[in-house]
């Protein structure tokens, strides 16, 4: 066994490498801090540029546009799907699940609709307004702001979630194409209505909510998943800001619509390489253990037939007297099955085995391999029985060896030498 002199050296190695490992860190530069920092300057930077040079500029190619859309829309979906792949053991990750999936069905449908109607602007505003959400209720439940029972019961059953979502999704979007007529106008005369700044103004809030609460805690914790979603909801914060900016319909609608897929584009191969290189882990893992399962039912194989082609007698014998198993020659000098001794007490196998001599007894008391000569009258054989502990690491006993001998012969022969 290991003393505290062993110890103490280890420990204090350790400790300074931990320090020097620390103090690395600490002058270390954290570049995903500093690409959040160029997420939410570059685009930014951008728009004002397009802004201050073409502020009047307006294009609509509709073919081109639907196509943008509906692909972004497609990919947004596959990242739904990835991410809760990727991350299913994540506290409350079907929530970004959900808000991508809703964005996704409601963008994918917005796409195909005319740039200039009331429903373009309506679904747009709706997605914005289901993703921000989704986003703001993930981030309470990663805080622990959700109570653990609500938690656990949503999170078992994340698949009705998700269809439940998807649902929702596909009833706003038809009502919203059903009953636009009935709903207020968000553009009057080419400008803006107060209805629809206070719809796009609820994503942003909430998306800004959502940022800010994931870069803090990804500062915490430096999770990989928590980069990703904050880079997303930065993204998704400036988009949702586009509205405030531009004029209806300007070049700049494009820049963010290409924005949007890049970005998802980007997250969706980030995803998926994470996923490939865990997959690829646990399949080594897989193979590893698979190799290891087969060494030991060798090695288990190999000690049965050792055990099993032993001369002497040998059992298990646990603690309680009980035998856990016996090899073939105790079968043979019992002439039973094993299932009739396997479970039952050493004495009953061997009824004139005196617990006063029995090393097995002396063993129990002492942990030492102890030994006697004893004669079996009901079969005349005379034997050398040993008793020996089997201990772990910790030097506790878990099981004794019972070994008998048959020294019969040998007895015979010493007592014709005697007389």
């Amino acid at each position: 066994m290991r003393n505290v002199q062993d110890i103490v050296p280890e420990m204090t190695c350790l400790q300074t490498k931990m320090n020097t490992r620390t103090e690395d860190n600490s002058n270390s530069v954290d570049w995903n801090s500093v690409k959040l920092l160029l997420l939410l300057t570059g685009p930014a930077s951008i728009m004002a540029i397009i802004l201050f040079n073409w502020p009047d500029i307006r294009w609509i190619g509709e073919i081109q546009f639907t196509a943008i859309g509906i692909l972004g829309a497609f990919t947004q979906m596959l990242l739904s799907v990835f991410i809760m792949a990727r991350y299913r053991s994540k506290q409350g990750i079907m929530f970004i699940s959900a808000g991508l999936l809703s964005m996704a069905l409601i963008n994918g449908i917005q796409a195909v609709l005319p740039p200039e109607s009331s429903e373009f602007l309506w679904l747009h505003s709706f997605a914005g307004i289901c993703g921000s959400f989704f986003f703001s209720i993930y981030v309470a439940a990663v805080r622990g702001l959700i109570p653990s029972n609500i938690l656990g019961y949503v999170e078992n059953r994340s698949k009705k979630l998700l269809l439940a979502v998807a649902a929702l999704a596909a009833g706003i979007s038809y009502l919203i194409l059903g009953y636009t007529h009935a709903m207020p106008l968000l553009v009057i005369d080419g400008a803006y209505t107060n209805i629809a700044w206070i719809v796009n103004g609820i994503p942003v809030l909430l998306y800004l909510f959502s940022g800010i609460s994931l870069f803090l805690m990804y500062r915490k914790t430096a999770a990989p998943e928590l980069f990703i979603f904050t880079a997303m909801v930065i993204f998704l914060f400036q988009a949702s800001e586009v509205i405030y900016f531009a004029s209806l319909w300007s070049v700049i609608w494009w820049f963010w619509l290409g924005l949007r897929l890049a970005v998802y584009v980007s997250v969706l191969v980030l995803v998926l390489r994470e996923y490939i290189q865990i997959s690829g882990s646990l399949a080594c893992e897989i193979e590893e253990r698979t190799r290891a399962e087969q060494a030991l039912r060798k090695a288990e194989e190999d000690w049965r037939n050792s055990f099993n082609a032993i001369e002497e007698v040998m059992m298990i014998i646990d603690s309680h007297y009980t035998i856990d198993n016996v090899n073939a020659s105790g079968l043979v000098l019992l002439k039973k099955e094993k299932n009739e001794i396997i479970g039952r007490n050493i004495y009953e196998i061997f009824p004139r085995l005196e617990r006063e001599t029995c090393p097995l007894e002396r063993s129990f008391e002492t942990s030492r391999t102890e030994h006697i000569e004893w004669y079996d009258s009901d079969i005349r054989k005379h034997f050398l029985i040993k008793s020996s502990p089997v201990v772990n690491t910790k030097g506790r006993v878990l099981k004794y060896v019972f070994l008998m001998d048959d020294i019969t012969e040998e007895f015979e022969t010493k007592a014709k030498e005697k007389l």
